[in-house]
């Protein structure tokens, strides 16, 4: 924070009720606002929990709870006297500035002092003028932007310790042309009211909801009709009376400081609904400890504007394609029947979802095109590319075309995907799959023999790239293997895949007693032994216990834990433009193929060390360091005991360690989902199971198919366990037969 000297506003908290002389930016929010004092109770919309952060990329961490943040500030104390009602005098502590001011200061420094180019002149003068506000207003201006983006009640807002007046400081932004204060949707305006407030409106109106349970949906739906019928400025005035001065950032200053934002922490996708700055903030106040590593800026991310806004852009339409999607999701978990109609509107979305890809088409070609005349550009630095999130979109827009079965187009533009070789590398192994699936199976312009040779083609190609990751292959190789007895290809002349493990998983099931519904969409609950109530899950563990195995549901969160131990400093070595702030759980590209392409040497030579058992000291090192300091870092959980990640890692071997750390090392971003429910281990005789459990009419997903096949051919142990409920003796007579 400069050292400058800023006037600081001497208004009380509350406005007295006499007043001489008020200033005209006062007057103007007081003639339609009547001032409402601002020692209100504090709004809790934007309050969240901070579980399960350290499984987040470092731009999805949420923010923690305001009043904790404020009270662990260290800024300097000045003392102030506020009118309390006339009723005496009461000490408040006021500080000048405070940690989010000085965040956004250091924020706008670092990226103003060297990527400037990146902003217009106008962009530049109006971000100086944001940093020259003086303390309260700068403050106040600092937590309306931290918040979602909408309009604000200034009686919700609680920030006396840095704003005395939220009044005045709010007239002072709304002068500056930072806010708005006057809102003109009578929808948007009724939003704002909670429900004991709609009530009294509703009385003074005359207006009543229908029959039934009358909740806020029914309280604002009734008055929205009755505005209907008003003159629009008279039913505005009355609702404002109702619900005081209100205060929304201008979108053009919010569009630019999320841009200053993205620039910033380098953000790979579209955060206009999640807070900014958290990972600062919360380091700040020592709650969050983050590893050690150099932070190391770079200002050739984005070489021009032009290119910053054409990837803010993509961002942009990526969003609205992932909210649509989104859209079948959510409306598939709520509507329980789905008939004729669901069908027909879930077609019509699908169809807009490939209407958006369609639109980018052009663009991407002509991106690919430009790219790939630019051998020197780093390949981690293509993640910051239009062109990366085009590339993700048309990926997605192949699955869409799939589920409207236009298998053709779905062909074409995996074809398109693999004709380049710029961006999502890593994914390539997964368009060959599926394009030689499509070519075997749904396509119809040519005879099946024919169609057979050509997806046998694409198959030998997948196998002999070398930027097919290994997870694909063994998929792959099965694939060549039938087709090639479907096209009665003489054995001599056929591939000999015979010397990669081929072991099915074993299938068990055990019998418990069910105690809750069979309701779809929800777990199942069971009795346990000591008859609490159990999960699937829980049920199968206890089995395992009986058969002298130790268990933990962690769904791949060990395994996990165990490969960040063991690359530690290798995650966290100097490397151009991937730790880019202070504030950051795993080096930026960990998320992303490019994480093993840029370090493919260091990774090696760790597999190798790994491979030779040479893995438990490395493990205990990292523990003992950070344990203690609770270090948040991305794919560590802490609930895990040392002990049970040293015995699980000893009874999974070196060979097969190494082999999965490969795994991870190569699609960390997109492995970690899909893997078995259970980690069992018997330390004793130095085995371990991973245990996928299937409840009754649960069956195995694509994703959990490969983590098991994939587990099998690493020569690891891997189970399905089908928990069933008990019928009788009749059943397990007949289950023997």
């Amino acid at each position: 924070m400069s050292d400058r000297k800023r006037s600081g506003s001497t208004s009380s908290s509350r406005p007295p009720k006499k007043k001489a002389a008020a200033p005209d930016n006062q007057k103007r929010l007081d003639l339609f606002f009547p001032p409402k004092s601002v020692d209100s109770k504090p709004n809790n919309d934007n309050r969240h929990e901070l579980d399960d952060v350290t499984n987040q990329s470092p731009q999805q961490i949420s923010l923690g709870s305001d009043d904790d943040l404020e009270r662990d500030t260290d800024s300097p104390k000045v003392m102030l006297s506020m009118d309390n009602n006339d009723q005496g005098l009461e000490e408040l502590a006021v500080y000048k500035s405070s940690m989010y001011t000085d965040q956004f200061h250091e924020m706008l420094s670092v990226v103003l002092n060297d990527e400037h180019f990146l902003f217009t002149a106008s962009e530049i003068k109006l971000l100086d003028e944001i940093q020259h506000l003086e303390d309260e207003s700068l403050h106040l201006f600092v937590r309306l932007w931290m918040r979602k983006y909408g309009w604000i009640r200034l009686d919700k807002l609680d920030y006396r310790n840095h704003v005395r007046d939220a009044y005045q400081s709010a007239a002072v932004l709304c002068d500056a042309g930072l806010v708005s204060d006057t809102i003109n949707d009578p929808s948007e305006a009724l939003a704002l009211l909670p429900l004991d407030e709609l009530k009294a409106l509703a009385d003074e109106c005359g207006v009543q909801p229908g029959k039934g349970t009358k909740n806020r949906s029914d309280y604002s739906r009734a008055l929205a009709m009755y505005g209907n019928r008003k003159k629009k400025e008279v039913w505005l005035e009355r609702i404002r009376k109702c619900m005081g001065a209100v205060v929304k950032i201008k979108p053009h200053v919010s569009e630019l400081l999320r841009r200053v934002h993205l620039v910033y922490f380098r953000l790979t996708e579209d955060t206009q609904q999640s807070n900014p700055m958290t990972s600062a903030i919360m380091s700040r106040i020592n709650k969050w400890t983050f590893p050690d590593y150099i932070p190391c800026r770079t200002s050739c991310v984005w070489l021009s504007r032009d290119e910053l806004l054409a990837y803010e852009e993509a961002l942009a339409i990526r969003r609205s394609f992932d909210e649509k999607l989104e859209s079948i999701a959510i409306k598939r978990r709520r509507q329980k029947s789905r008939g004729p109609e669901f069908a027909d509107w879930e077609r019509s979305v699908l169809t807009d979802c490939w209407s958006v890809c369609e639109n980018i088409i052009g663009i991407w070609d002509q991106i690919i095109q430009r790219a790939s005349h630019d051998d020197a550009r780093p390949y981690y630095m293509r993640r910051f590319e239009a062109g990366w999130v085009y590339t993700h979109m048309i990926e997605h827009g192949t699955d869409v075309l799939a589920k409207l079965h236009e298998h053709t187009l779905e062909a074409t533009m995996l074809r398109k995907l693999l004709d380049q070789y710029i961006y999502r590398l890593g994914k390539r192994g997964a368009w060959y799959d599926r394009l030689a699936l499509v070519e075997t199976n749904h396509l119809q312009d040519k005879s099946d023999r024919e169609m057979r040779k050509q997806a046998l083609k694409t198959c030998i190609r997948a196998i002999q790239d070398p930027r097919v990751h290994q997870i694909y292959l063994k998929k792959l190789y099965r694939r060549i293997t039938r087709l090639e007895r479907a096209l009665c290809i003489p054995r001599r002349e056929q591939h000999d895949f015979s010397y990669i493990p081929n072991k099915k998983p074993e299938e068990r099931a055990i019998y418990g007693e069910r105690i809750s519904d069979f309701i779809t969409g929800q777990k199942s609950i069971w009795r346990g032994n000591d008859g609490a109530e159990r999960t699937v899950e829980e049920l199968a563990i206890e089995y395992y216990e009986k058969q002298g195995f130790k268990g933990l549901h962690s769904e791949g969160g060990i395994i996990t834990m165990i490969f960040i131990f063991l690359f530690w400093d290798i995650l966290f070595a100097p490397m151009p433009a991937v730790f880019e702030t202070a504030y950051q759980t795993a080096p930026l590209d960990l998320w992303t193929d490019a994480f093993y392409v840029g370090r493919a040497g260091m990774i090696n030579q760790r597999l190798g060390e790994i491979g030779q058992g040479k893995f438990l000291d490395l493990m205990k090192t990292v523990d003992a360091r950070e344990r203690p300091r609770r270090t948040l870092c991305a794919g560590v959980n802490w609930v895990y005991e040392a002990v049970d990640l040293l015995q699980v890692a000893e009874c999974i071997g070196g060979a097969a360690l190494s082999s999965l750390c490969r795994l991870l090392a190569e699609e960390f971003g997109h492995r970690r989902g899909g893997m078995p429910d259970l980690c069992c281990w018997n330390f004793e005789e130095k085995t371990c199971i991973f245990v996928e459990v299937k409840g009754p009419g649960d069956k195995l997903s694509e994703t959990q198919k490969l983590w098991i096949d994939t587990l099998s051919t690493f020569d690891i142990a891997v189970e399905v366990c089908y928990v069933k409920v008990w019928e009788g003796e009749d059943v397990l007579l007949q289950e023997s037969q």
